[in-house]
């Protein structure tokens, strides 16, 4: 049975950004970690009703993204999981670009290739598909405290520079 973040059992205990450059979602402890918590390098300024924090990531939407809020596309932006102590993660789950809809997909810029890197110097590059369905980003079997994705380059929006991922979510029991 596949379980994600988003179906853990766990209460959300922050919602404030640590600081003025850092954004930062947590989650208390779960069956496999001892707090779940998303970094992300910089976010989106709110615009109506829509907001792009890191708590996007893992709420279980589509109609939700994390954006990334630097000028330009984002190459270099970053999602940083840490897990509280050490974690033994099988892989990530990502949903590239805003999913809320094709036409919004299109419109926003989405990574194309990403650096995955952990917590024990490993790491690699690999191009995500440019498709709002789930992909698969592997992790090797160790006992890791954080693990990064990085943008390298993007697909380009049609119409806004930003660069959008609307879920990316730590699965612990493959499946």
């Amino acid at each position: 049975m596949r379980r994600w973040i988003s179906t853990l059992a766990g209460a959300l205990v922050a919602a404030a950004p640590a600081c003025a450059d850092v954004s930062v979602q947590a989650y208390g402890p779960g069956q496999y970690f001892d707090e779940l918590r998303y970094w992300v390098s910089s976010v989106l300024p709110s615009q109506g009703a829509n907001s792009y924090g890191p708590a996007n990531l893992f709420d279980g939407s589509d109609r939700t993204a994390w954006c990334e809020g630097v000028p330009g596309t984002g190459s270099g932006e970053s999602i940083t999981i840490s897990f509280g102590g050490e974690a033994m993660p099988l892989r990530l789950m990502v949903r590239n670009g805003y999913a809320k809809s094709a036409d919004i997909h299109a419109k926003n810029a989405r990574p194309r290739n990403v650096r995955v890197s952990t917590s024990t110097g490993n790491w690699y590059v690999t191009e995500l598909a440019d498709t709002m369905g789930w992909q698969e980003l592997p992790l090797v079997a160790e006992w890791i405290s954080w693990v990064e994705v990085s943008i390298r380059d993007v697909y380009p929006g049609t119409k806004y520079t930003d660069t959008c991922i609307s879920a990316l979510e730590v699965d612990f029991e493959g499946g």
